[in-house]
């Protein structure tokens, strides 16, 4: 199950992350909606395409992914009080994120500290 919630996280973060380094239009318009400039948009790009791709590493599965929980709500908050649209997604992408910081952490626990030890 956890393989197949980063591999769904990691795809749509591939594919939003590119498309806002590709320059898409939709990403230009929200960006500049946004009004902090496209600096950003390519910031945020290469953000969510790096930690997609670094989760894979058990070693920054747990950075990777309280980052990107960070950018979800980020995301969410832009979409309520800036652009005044749904923040449906960027909160389904949070939760998506939470699920597997939680279930990388429970991985790393040491096995003395674990409750079923």
């Amino acid at each position: 199950m956890r393989t197949i919630l980063k591999l769904a996280l990691t795809a749509l973060f591939l594919f939003s992350g590119g498309a806002k380094l590709a320059g898409a239009a939709m990403p230009v318009d929200i960006f500049e909606k946004i009004g902090i400039g496209q600096w950003f948009r390519i910031f945020t790009g290469l953000l969510e395409v790096g930690c997609a791709l670094a989760w894979w590493s058990p070693r920054y599965t747990i950075p990777a992914a309280a980052l990107l929980s960070a950018t979800m709500i980020g995301a969410a908050l832009t979409h309520v009080f800036i652009l005044h649209t749904s923040p449906l997604v960027p909160l389904l992408t949070l939760a998506g994120c939470l699920a597997l910081l939680l279930t990388a952490r429970q991985q790393q626990t040491p096995a003395h500290l674990s409750p079923t030890a």
